[in-house]
């Protein structure tokens, strides 16, 4: 049989292994607004497809993520899609149908991938895996509930062939050399069919766990069933005739091809084993590329028999003597795990892809690797849209630090020079200073002058390592800085970050939040409860008595009025007379809120809070009014939109909600993921709204 022009060597272990455990429940967002395009830019990819013309090639993955790139992985465009749907895999028929699998439906396109329509399924049935099946000229598909479907139009209706068993649920599908399909599952489940009709017997297989993958052998000797065990049962094409053996590995099998310059069969596991045998599966080697590495993909390229191997942390191994030995091309350099790999017929074109939207492309035959879309797994805990600049950045953990010029389109990472990756707490922009300051362990200050493109590591406290710095904050009448944190570390600076000096603060068990009231008064709440006071600029401090704020959960300086708000567990407190004296507000129930803001137009605050909960003052505070959210997700830091007045705020469940109308009415912004989000930034250039958080989400705004 002719090859393609791209061959996809490795289907990821999400499309097989998983789909036999429940979905984990999530929460139904709010009603929402369809009139914004909205695109998850750090979407774990899972799957790559290439068209064996070599048109185009699709990737897809979790968080709706739907690409396609006519031009080898330079760019790609989004494809919309409904919903948040987990693409696991892709399928194509000779007809040219493509089908896109997902956990709760199956997508059908015929314009090779610009378009996508659902395709129309039993009711109540979920697709685990798709293969056209040349014999019976119709496609087969294995569901979660145990059923096998068939549709004879292309993927456009399908009927149950099979229903549910005991064995339920199926989960992959191959077909031998004969036309003869087998379709295994859970339990050991393994099925035969000579036509693809409603008749299937069982196939014994000696094994009770799950299947991992199919691995047609060379030549018509068969398919080789692996099981999630390392158990391994050998089937004839003509579905008969099995033998059984095992890797002698308890690691789940998690790739699999076949080695045809070294005459041997690969299969790799999530130890980060690659095992070798040249009788079919009846016997193995094993050699180690890193240990607990999970390996998602094998290559094996036809011009000179080096074998390449992807998976997690990024790594990237390669072995010139058929698996006997390996060597790590790129080691650790990235966080993201790869998931999935596509190689064109001459070998010297492969593309990678992963978590966090990394997108890697080798275009010498895996010697070296360029980056087309960054690592951007990990979470980000703030984003700042630098004023006076095109700029937007990002900052969060493992180091993470990214760049962004074109409305948060495309990202760059930026090495922040510190010689471990901290995880970085806090994030603000100077305008004293027109500079950037972020905080972490190891009491680090990260500065940079230059709108994120540079930055310099400030760690002047002595005993550093014993600091855990959590905020920064500014006075915006004067030019101090505090940088503060535990174990009740107050970190001062008068010179726009360049130097920071240790203040007098006794705050025993640390400070959970702080707040500048401006005219040199800053105020923090310990983690015990008790609220601290400095009116020199944050030199000395003092604890302010009769009050006590049950677990702090924000601050709030509301300048209009002059008020200082101190937010806990179903508690609210203010001061009017910067700190120096407090009392409890009264509000609805036991609402806990985290974050305040007043509305463009001066006359409203706003409170945000855990289980959706907003609370709405029209008289500085004095009265709280409840407002219907149509969001149980706990709320976070809310963003006004300067020039319209809309507000904006996110949530732990994928929401972003929106306000027209001053706070009283909200409507949810569909963005395609249920991850957290916790924090924006508008893009005044493309009007376009970025979301922050375990993900990041670019929302183009009408």
């Amino acid at each position: 049989m002719q090859m393609p022009l791209f061959s996809i060597v490795s289907l990821i272990f999400a499309s097989i292994v998983g789909m036999h455990l429940a979905d984990a429940a999530e929460t139904a967002p709010a009603k929402t607004n369809n009139s914004n395009h909205a695109q998850v830019i750090s979407a774990e990819l899972l799957a790559l497809w290439a068209d064996p013309a070599g048109k185009f090639i699709l990737a897809g993955g979790r968080d709706g993520a739907l690409r396609r790139s006519t031009d080898g992985g330079d760019h790609w465009q989004q494809i919309d899609i409904k919903g948040a749907l987990e693409i696991d895999s892709f399928a194509a028929s000779p007809k040219g149908t493509l089908l896109a699998i997902t956990k709760d439906q199956l997508l059908r396109s015929t314009d090779e991938g610009q378009t996508w329509a659902a395709s129309a399924l039993p009711a109540e049935q979920q697709i685990a895996h798709a293969i056209f099946h040349r014999a019976s000229s119709s496609w087969i598909a294995t569901g979660r509930s145990g059923t096998l479907l068939k549709s004879k139009n292309e993927g456009k209706t399908w009927t149950a062939i099979r229903s549910k068993g005991n064995d339920a649920p199926l989960l992959a599908l191959a077909e031998t050399s004969n036309g003869t399909l087998l379709a295994a599952g859970n339990k050991g489940t393994l099925l035969r069919s000579a036509d693809g009709g409603s008749h299937w017997s069982a196939i014994p297989t000696n094994t009770q766990s799950v299947i991992a993958r199919f691995l047609s052998l060379p030549g018509d000797t068969g398919v080789l069933s692996l099981w999630a065990d390392g158990s391994i049962t050998g089937v004839r094409p003509d579905g008969r005739g099995e033998w059984h053996s095992s890797t002698g590995r308890p690691e789940y099998l998690s790739a699999a091809t076949i080695d045809t310059p070294h005459h041997q069969l690969l299969v790799a596991n999530s130890f980060g084993q690659v095992m070798r045998s040249n009788d079919n599966g009846m016997t193995w080697k094993a050699s180690l590329i890193a240990e607990r590495m999970y390996i998602s993909a094998l290559h094996v390229d036809p011009h000179d028999g080096d074998i390449i191997a992807i998976g997690a942390r990024a790594n990237i191994a390669r072995s010139h003597d058929g698996g006997a030995s390996w060597e790590l091309t790129t080691g650790n350099a990235w966080t993201s795990r790869l998931n999935a790999l596509a190689v064109n017929q001459s070998g010297d074109l492969i593309l990678a892809a992963g978590t966090g939207g990394l997108m890697l492309r080798s275009t010498d035959r895996g010697q070296s690797w360029t980056s087309l879309h960054p690592d951007l797994a990990r979470y980000v805990g703030e984003i700042i849209a630098v004023p006076g600049t095109a700029a937007l950045v990002v900052a969060g953990n493992d180091g993470l630090i990214a760049r962004s010029v074109d409305g948060g389109h495309d990202w760059s990472i930026i090495k922040s020079g510190m010689p471990a990756e901290i995880s970085i707490q806090s994030m603000i922009y100077d305008p004293h200073s027109a500079s950037l300051l972020a905080c972490g362990p190891m009491a680090t200050i990260l500065r940079s002058g230059d709108a994120g493109v540079t930055w310099q590591v400030i760690q002047s406290v002595p005993r550093a390592g014993e600091g855990f710095l959590k905020q920064l904050v500014i006075d915006p009448d004067t030019d101090a800085l505090l940088a503060v944190g535990s174990p009740g570390l107050v970190m001062r600076s008068t010179d726009g970050g360049h130097s920071w000096t240790p203040t007098d603060a006794e705050v025993g068990s640390g400070i959970e939040q702080v707040v500048a009231a401006g005219k040199g008064i800053f105020l923090a709440a310990r983690t015990d409860g008790q609220i601290l006071r400095s009116t020199d600029d944050g030199t000395h401090w003092q604890t302010v008595g009769g009050i006590f704020v049950n677990t702090p959960s924000g601050t709030y300086w509301d300048a209009q009025s002059g008020t200082v708000w101190v937010m806990g567990l179903g508690t609210l407190v203010e001061s009017k007379d910067g700190g120096a004296t407090w009392r409890k507000a009264s509000i609805p129930g036991t609402a806990s809120m985290n974050f305040m803001t007043r509305t463009r137009a001066g006359k409203t605050l706003l409170a945000f809070g855990k289980n959706g909960a907003i609370m709405r003052s029209v008289d500085n505070g004095a009265n709280w009014q409840p407002i219907r959210s149509a969001s149980s997700s706990s709320l976070r830091k809310p963003l006004i939109d300067p020039k319209t007045g809309a507000i904006y705020v996110a949530g732990r469940d994928g929401t972003v909600l929106r306000s027209t109308d001053d706070g009283v009415h909200w409507t949810a912004i569909p963005v395609h993921t249920a991850a957290h989000l916790n924090r924006l930034a508008l893009d005044a250039s493309t009007h376009s709204l970025i979301a922050t958080g375990e993900r990041i989400v670019r929302i183009e705004l009408p």
